[in-house]
């Protein structure tokens, strides 16, 4: 096969759509593990109370555990769209602060 052939525009999409996939997939999949995470803390929350003897009236119970862990990971998906708004602010405003920081020289 010739370089000519290997190299057409809709190779070069391809292998572009390939790697913006796979980069998509890794990010969510990390959020998933995380959001495990937090769930997993957020439902102990009312045993580690009540084992550290906190004056909080909160009890140990598998209800009160899923409504932490529910409560936990709708804080986390708030501060990863928060942290993703910020980070495509950022993306946006870059060619701005660029040009700001050349003048300010």
């Amino acid at each position: 096969m010739a370089v000519e052939q290997i190299a057409t525009m809709e190779n070069i999409a391809l292998f572009v759509a390939f790697v913006g996939i796979v980069l998509i997939l890794y990010k969510l999949f990390n959020i998933f593990l995380r959001g495990i995470l937090v769930a997993a803390a957020g439902f102990s929350f009312p045993w580690v109370i009540a084992y550290l003897g906190l004056p909080f009236k909160i009890a140990p119970t598998i209800e009160n555990g899923l409504l932490f862990a529910g409560a936990g990971i709708a804080v986390f998906l708030i501060y990863e769209f928060l942290h993703f708004i910020v980070f495509a602010l950022r993306l946006l405003t870059w060619p701005i602060r660029v040009l700001l920081r050349r003048r300010n020289q």
